[in-house]
């Protein structure tokens, strides 16, 4: 149903003129932009798109990036009493998908928001460990999804992903069960930030690139953690030396268990099915065979990079906007609420008490200790490694947490948080099963590269 597939099907051809000409180098250009912007770490290592994120970060400072947190919370509830109580109809069609439950957390993070930013409230709210966290996330949040979200438009409409989706689909449709695009989703997330990936496949999702269980399976499978953040895993867990080793080794895992998980349960009950609910049938499934891939592909990125415009780009930028306002209420209310049960109470230690005769079976060190920090990371990604970093526990076990938190992917802070907002039809408890069959999953996987790497 992809764009690429259509232009297969329909013998697109690039045509020797002026005019096709003009195509080849529009899709050449922006093509090279996209993934300059993307892909290219020639910023200290750093990606420009988040090199450019880091700039704006400081030169705001992190009291005006706190401040606009608040303004877009609290112009969220007032776009929801504008929706809701007035009904308008801009603003109800907007919160039309907003039971009571997401208002309640709208709220949460507007009242969140002026505690920390007012310092007024329980103490246990205020910290620099909770409330502060909670709200600078929602900052970081913020500016990557609007400037990722508005870029990247200029890897969906430049043709970039039809030229790689034809020229992979071959060896995604065996592997993971998905079209080729699905490849440039998993890469737009390591080199960005995972709501980047969300909001892609989001996009894909309603041109239907990507049935519902197409659709799921990338958001839980491809939406990984971002290159830049595993710095950041790394420095927590006091391990920077084996920084290249985590960095590969979640990428490797990464994508062997995108090839486990695709099937079995949950995702695999999802039914392929597009948006408008058509059913996808075995020829959309197959990859044609054609007599020059590589022409086809160009002629499928050709074809897409027609619909990129000025009046496309800006409005991708309003649509960053509207997709982050949501996201960053539920960041702020739901990690200030995941990190208080953390910090305060002993659930997760008490989840984490299942784990311990499996980590014992993996003969992983310090197994009592690190239980509870194999299902911790769906509160937010960087907790696992916060709790075995400093206590004297083996590297191994250190190393087997940090890249364990990055291959669940799933976490409420921001991830999950993202894929919930989004038009995929996906539930918070498909997320946490989601969730608990990806950990399961990923242990064995990693207790055995930990064995070999120690």
């Amino acid at each position: 149903m992809c764009i690429f597939s259509e232009s297969r099907r329909s013998g697109y051809l690039i045509k020797q003129s002026a005019k096709g000409v003009c195509h080849v180098v529009k899709f050449l250009i922006c093509s090279v932009v996209g993934v300059f912007l993307f892909f290219a770490p020639v910023f200290n290592g750093n990606v420009p798109l988040v090199a450019l994120v880091g700039f704006l970060k400081n030169t705001l400072g992190s009291v005006l990036i706190n401040y606009l947190v608040l303004f877009l919370c609290s112009s969220l509830i007032v776009t929801v009493c504008l929706g809701k109580v007035l009904k308008m109809e801009p603003f109800a069609k907007y919160h039309q998908e907003d039971g009571i439950c997401k208002i309640v957390f709208y709220l949460l993070a507007v009242v969140f928001s002026i505690m920390v930013i007012f310092n007024v409230g329980p103490s246990q709210i205020l910290s620099k460990d909770i409330g502060g966290l909670a709200v600078s996330l929602a900052g970081s949040v913020m500016l990557t999804v609007i400037l990722a979200g508005w870029f990247v438009v200029m890897i969906l409409k430049s043709g970039i992903v039809e030229f790689v989706g034809v020229l992979i689909e071959p060896i995604m449709r065996p592997l993971f069960k998905l079209p080729g695009c699905a490849a440039v989703n998993g890469i737009a997330s390591f080199v960005s930030a995972p709501a980047v990936g969300v909001f892609m496949t989001e996009q894909l999702y309603k041109t239907k690139c990507y049935t519902h269980r197409e659709g799921v399976t990338v958001l839980t499978c491809f939406s990984v953690c971002s290159l830049g953040f595993f710095g950041v895993l790394v420095s927590l867990a006091g391990i920077e030396h084996l920084y290249a080793q985590v960095v590969l080794t979640s990428f490797v895992v990464t994508f062997v268990m995108a090839a486990i998980c695709v099937r079995i349960p949950p995702l695999s009950w999802k039914k392929d099915i597009y948006i408008d609910n058509t059913l996808q049938t075995d020829d959309d499934r197959i990859t044609p065979r054609v007599e020059n891939r590589l022409l086809s592909a160009v002629n499928a990125g050709i074809k897409r990079s027609g619909e990129l415009n000025f009046k496309v780009f800006m409005g991708t930028l309003w649509s960053a906007i509207a997709f982050s306002q949501k996201i960053v209420a539920y960041v702020v209310s739901i990690a200030v609420i995941a990190l208080l049960l953390a910090e305060h109470t002993p659930l997760f230690t008490w989840l984490g008490m299942p784990m311990i005769p499996l980590l014992k079976l993996l003969r992983m060190p310090n197994a009592a200790e690190i239980a509870p920090a194999t299902l911790i990371g769906i509160a937010e990604l960087a907790l696992p490694v916060i709790m075995v970093s400093g206590k004297g526990f083996a590297v191994k076990s250190i190393f087997f947490i940090a890249v364990l938190s990055s291959v669940q992917i799933i976490f409420f802070t921001e991830s999950a948080n993202a894929m919930l907002e989004c038009e995929i039809p996906v539930s918070m408890s498909d997320l946490v099963l989601c969730f608990i069959v990806r950990t399961l999953v990923a242990m064995p996987i990693l207790a055995l590269v930990s064995h070999v790497l120690f």
